[in-house]
């Protein structure tokens, strides 16, 4: 049975709610996490997959491998610190987001800049991997010696998004992807 358009309303609202008493009604619903093996595997996969992408080229290009180790290595106990603060603060307040634990801080205006702030990495991060996809596959392309709109970065760019990105971000259940 379909449900309405004010069904399809309710369950966005409910996806989108920070609200902790509402896990069981998401449960319900058949609208489910992944588990915490899961994210973290997704976790790895991002940042080795833009790392192994990345770093060589940055490395290639003038910084050299002394100081790009130096540099990996700083933000790697950065980064490593601010996950264990994040994770200390959720234990504390007992939430399991961001915007949660600051609402839960009585912090409003600071939950609303985390959901802007987590949004606009989010665009800048999509942005990032666009730009290393549309020039590595333009590379490969004219490895073989392709030419032609398809074989620049920006046809390349487009062809993937289009007919790979496009379908995998239409996906209702992306569960299925943690085993990639």
């Amino acid at each position: 049975q379909k449900g309405n358009a004010s069904d399809g309303a309710a369950k966005w609202d409910l996806l989108n709610s920070d609200d902790a008493d509402k896990v069981d009604e998401k449960m319900a619903l058949g609208i489910k996490g992944s588990s915490g093996p899961q994210t973290v595997i997704n976790i790895v996969k991002n940042i080795v997959g833009e790392g192994v992408l990345s770093l060589p080229a940055g490395v290639a290009a003038g910084t050299g491998i002394l100081d790009g180790m130096v540099i990996a290595i700083f933000f790697c106990c950065l980064l490593g610190y601010t996950f264990s603060l994040m994770g200390r603060v959720c234990h504390a307040t007992g939430e399991t987001t961001h915007k949660a634990c600051a609402v839960k801080s009585k912090a409003p205006a600071l939950a609303q800049s985390m959901a802007v702030t987590l949004m606009l990495k989010t665009v800048f991060s999509c942005v990032s991997f666009a730009m290393v996809i549309g020039d590595s596959y333009s590379r490969i392309l004219h490895f073989f010696e392709y030419t032609g709109f398809l074989a620049s970065k920006q046809g390349t760019l487009l062809a993937i998004t289009v007919f790979i990105l496009l379908p995998l971000c239409l996906q209702r259940d992306l569960s299925i992807l943690s085993y990639t």
